[in-house]
């Protein structure tokens, strides 16, 4: 009977550790990225699958990744971010991330660590001298 209980466990382990989306696997399969994010694309595969292309960039490097799923919204764009992923064989399964330092996105066309400027007030409209208004035009004969 001995014999029966540790030959169920230990093909039990085996089947576990074989597989990717158990606790165990993923627990010891953890891997961490960091880094600014300078490319993030969202491919579709042929049966549908989604897949999130991401490259972060590094002090001298790049690095890139293929995360399952659409996760594109958790990488913004000239942002650094941090975070963990267990590792697949077609794509690795995000586990968690987050921007680093606190910052937040910046808008289109805003340099990092800046804010986005006031918008300019419009302009008076033509014919007119700093918003004086000119007479009506006088009907041609």
């Amino acid at each position: 009977m001995r014999y029966v209980f540790v030959l169920l466990l230990a093909v039990s382990i085996l089947v576990s550790v074989g597989c990717e989306n158990t606790m165990l696997s993923g627990a010891l399969n953890r891997s961490s990225f960091a880094g600014t994010v300078s490319i993030v694309r969202l491919s579709v595969s042929n049966n549908g699958t989604q897949f999130t292309f991401v490259t972060l960039l590094n002090t001298m490097s790049s690095q890139d990744f293929n995360f399952c799923g659409n996760v594109v919204s958790q990488f913004p764009m000239n942002t650094p971010v941090q975070g963990s992923f267990t590792p697949g064989n077609t794509c690795g399964t995000i586990v968690s991330v987050s921007v680093m330092g606190g910052a937040t996105a910046p808008t289109m066309g805003t340099p990092m660590g800046t804010t986005a400027p006031a918008p300019m007030p419009s302009p008076p409209p033509m014919g007119t001298a700093m918003g004086t208004p000119t007479p009506p035009p006088t009907p041609m004969p």
